[in-house]
Protein backbone atom coordinates (compact mmCIF):
# COMPACT_ATOMS: atom_id res chain seq x y z
CA UNK A 1 0.00 0.00 0.00
CA UNK A 2 1.46 3.36 -0.95
CA UNK A 3 1.63 6.40 1.32
CA UNK A 4 -1.38 8.10 -0.27
CA UNK A 5 -3.71 5.14 0.19
CA UNK A 6 -2.36 4.65 3.73
CA UNK A 7 -3.13 8.29 4.47
CA UNK A 8 -6.63 7.97 2.99
CA UNK A 9 -7.28 4.82 5.05
CA UNK A 10 -6.01 6.60 8.18
CA UNK A 11 -8.19 9.64 7.47
CA UNK A 12 -11.22 7.39 6.86
CA UNK A 13 -10.63 5.62 10.15
CA UNK A 14 -10.11 8.92 12.00
CA UNK A 15 -13.29 10.41 10.54
CA UNK A 16 -15.21 7.33 11.65
CA UNK A 17 -13.82 7.73 15.17
CA UNK A 18 -14.67 11.43 15.17
CA UNK A 19 -18.21 10.73 13.98
CA UNK A 20 -18.73 8.91 17.27
CA UNK A 21 -17.45 11.81 19.36
CA UNK A 22 -20.85 13.49 19.63
CA UNK A 23 -22.77 10.39 20.67
CA UNK A 24 -22.84 9.00 24.19
CA UNK A 25 -20.49 6.24 25.35
CA UNK A 26 -22.46 3.58 27.17
CA UNK A 27 -22.41 -0.05 28.24
CA UNK A 28 -25.59 -0.82 26.26
CA UNK A 29 -23.58 -0.45 23.04
CA UNK A 30 -21.48 -3.47 23.95
CA UNK A 31 -23.30 -6.73 23.14
CA UNK A 32 -22.71 -9.82 25.34
CA UNK A 33 -20.70 -11.65 22.67
CA UNK A 34 -18.32 -8.68 22.41
CA UNK A 35 -18.01 -8.47 26.21
CA UNK A 36 -17.04 -12.14 26.23
CA UNK A 37 -14.47 -11.62 23.45
CA UNK A 38 -12.93 -8.66 25.27
CA UNK A 39 -12.59 -10.82 28.40
CA UNK A 40 -10.99 -13.64 26.39
CA UNK A 41 -8.58 -11.34 24.58
CA UNK A 42 -7.27 -9.51 27.63
CA UNK A 43 -7.14 -12.73 29.69
CA UNK A 44 -4.83 -14.11 26.98
CA UNK A 45 -2.77 -10.92 26.94
CA UNK A 46 -2.55 -10.91 30.74
CA UNK A 47 -1.18 -14.49 30.72
CA UNK A 48 1.11 -13.71 27.77
CA UNK A 49 -0.80 -16.37 25.84
CA UNK A 50 0.22 -15.00 22.45
CA UNK A 51 -1.23 -17.97 20.54
CA UNK A 52 -4.78 -17.17 21.65
CA UNK A 53 -4.30 -13.40 21.47
CA UNK A 54 -3.05 -13.74 17.88
CA UNK A 55 -6.00 -15.98 16.99
CA UNK A 56 -8.38 -13.21 18.15
CA UNK A 57 -6.85 -10.58 15.85
CA UNK A 58 -8.39 -9.69 12.47
CA UNK A 59 -7.36 -11.63 9.35
CA UNK A 60 -5.84 -8.44 7.87
CA UNK A 61 -3.60 -8.08 10.95
CA UNK A 62 -2.56 -11.75 10.81
CA UNK A 63 -1.80 -11.41 7.12
CA UNK A 64 0.35 -8.33 7.74
CA UNK A 65 2.06 -9.58 10.92
CA UNK A 66 3.22 -13.20 10.83
CA UNK A 67 2.73 -15.45 13.83
CA UNK A 68 6.45 -15.76 14.68
CA UNK A 69 7.01 -12.01 14.45
CA UNK A 70 3.96 -11.39 16.64
CA UNK A 71 5.14 -13.81 19.34
CA UNK A 72 8.67 -12.36 19.30
CA UNK A 73 7.59 -8.70 19.40
CA UNK A 74 4.89 -9.20 22.04
CA UNK A 75 7.28 -11.12 24.29
CA UNK A 76 9.88 -8.34 23.91
CA UNK A 77 7.42 -5.45 24.36
CA UNK A 78 5.74 -6.92 27.43
CA UNK A 79 8.94 -8.13 29.12
CA UNK A 80 8.63 -7.25 32.81
CA UNK A 81 5.26 -5.53 32.38
CA UNK A 82 2.22 -7.02 34.12
CA UNK A 83 -1.36 -6.28 33.14
CA UNK A 84 -2.97 -6.11 36.59
CA UNK A 85 -6.53 -5.28 35.61
CA UNK A 86 -8.68 -3.69 32.96
CA UNK A 87 -12.24 -2.44 32.98
CA UNK A 88 -14.63 -1.56 30.21
CA UNK A 89 -15.89 2.01 30.58
CA UNK A 90 -18.32 2.21 27.67
CA UNK A 91 -18.67 1.77 23.98
CA UNK A 92 -20.11 2.91 20.70
CA UNK A 93 -21.17 0.61 17.93
CA UNK A 94 -21.78 0.94 14.22
CA UNK A 95 -22.91 -2.30 12.59
CA UNK A 96 -19.87 -4.63 12.55
CA UNK A 97 -17.50 -2.14 14.21
CA UNK A 98 -17.32 -1.31 17.92
CA UNK A 99 -15.23 1.25 19.77
CA UNK A 100 -14.75 0.33 23.42
CA UNK A 101 -13.16 2.50 26.13
CA UNK A 102 -11.01 0.38 28.42
CA UNK A 103 -9.12 1.48 31.52
CA UNK A 104 -5.88 -0.47 32.12
CA UNK A 105 -3.72 -0.82 35.23
CA UNK A 106 -0.24 -2.26 34.69
CA UNK A 107 2.85 -2.80 36.79
CA UNK A 108 6.04 -1.37 35.28
CA UNK A 109 9.10 -3.55 34.64
CA UNK A 110 12.38 -3.55 36.57
CA UNK A 111 14.11 -2.00 33.54
CA UNK A 112 13.39 1.10 31.49
CA UNK A 113 12.69 4.74 32.25
CA UNK A 114 9.83 4.25 34.76
CA UNK A 115 10.12 3.48 38.48
CA UNK A 116 10.29 -0.29 38.99
CA UNK A 117 7.02 -1.89 40.08
CA UNK A 118 4.97 1.30 39.85
CA UNK A 119 1.34 1.07 38.86
CA UNK A 120 0.62 2.81 35.60
CA UNK A 121 -2.95 3.62 34.55
CA UNK A 122 -4.17 4.45 31.09
CA UNK A 123 -7.45 4.59 29.24
CA UNK A 124 -7.68 3.81 25.56
CA UNK A 125 -10.25 3.36 22.88
CA UNK A 126 -9.99 -0.14 21.49
CA UNK A 127 -11.56 -1.21 18.21
CA UNK A 128 -13.34 -4.51 17.49
CA UNK A 129 -14.68 -5.82 14.21
CA UNK A 130 -17.31 -8.53 13.75
CA UNK A 131 -16.33 -10.86 10.92
CA UNK A 132 -18.45 -13.89 10.03
CA UNK A 133 -20.36 -13.56 13.31
CA UNK A 134 -17.22 -13.40 15.50
CA UNK A 135 -15.77 -10.30 17.18
CA UNK A 136 -12.06 -9.87 16.45
CA UNK A 137 -9.62 -7.34 17.81
CA UNK A 138 -8.71 -4.62 15.35
CA UNK A 139 -6.86 -2.26 17.73
CA UNK A 140 -6.40 -3.44 21.35
CA UNK A 141 -4.76 -0.30 22.74
CA UNK A 142 -1.04 0.43 22.69
CA UNK A 143 -0.53 1.12 26.39
CA UNK A 144 2.80 2.87 25.76
CA UNK A 145 4.97 -0.20 25.33
CA UNK A 146 3.26 -2.61 22.92
CA UNK A 147 4.29 -1.58 19.42
CA UNK A 148 2.20 -4.13 17.52
CA UNK A 149 -0.92 -2.69 19.14
CA UNK A 150 -0.28 0.73 17.58
CA UNK A 151 -1.67 2.08 14.31
CA UNK A 152 -0.05 -0.74 12.33
CA UNK A 153 -3.03 -2.74 13.54
CA UNK A 154 -5.61 -0.81 11.57
CA UNK A 155 -3.52 1.06 9.02
CA UNK A 156 -4.43 -1.33 6.21
CA UNK A 157 -7.67 -2.69 7.62
CA UNK A 158 -10.68 -1.82 5.49
CA UNK A 159 -13.33 -0.04 7.53
CA UNK A 160 -16.74 -0.79 6.06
Amino acid sequence: MNKLSSAITGISFLSLVLSFSCSEWNMKSIPPDLTQRIEEYYAAEKKHDWENAYRMRTPAFRQMVGRDRYFEEMAKDTDGWALITYSVRGGKRMENLAFVKIHFVERTPPHGDLPEGALMESSEITVWKKIDGVWLCLAPGMRRHIRLNAELVYEREPVE
